[in-house]
């Protein structure tokens, strides 16, 4: 199930619809788990996408591309990068 695998990452990485508030649970629950668990995590949403504004104070970071961007990859390398150094200053 979800639990493990969540229990067990470094960092959550949720795709956001072009809605977030529109009924994806299994976001929803996704996303609380990450927050209950203290898992860094990263949004990936559409550069157009509006976050909501509690949600994007949750995140650790937003990745703002279209994912079939070129630079897609690297942006969500750079912010996974970011992160766990973040966390790795935080835990010394």
């Amino acid at each position: 199930g979800m639990y493990p695998r969540m229990k067990d990452s470094a960092v959550v990485m949720s795709l956001l619809p072009e809605e977030p508030s529109r009924g994806d649970v299994k976001l929803w629950v996704e996303i609380g788990a990450a927050l209950m668990l203290d898992k860094p995590l990263i949004l990936m949403v559409d550069r157009d996408t509006v976050v909501p504004e509690k949600l994007a104070h949750c995140a650790d970071e937003i990745v703002r591309a279209n994912i079939g961007d070129p630079d897609a990859a690297g942006l969500v390398h750079d912010a996974i990068e970011r992160v766990m150094k973040r966390r790795e200053q935080r835990d010394s």
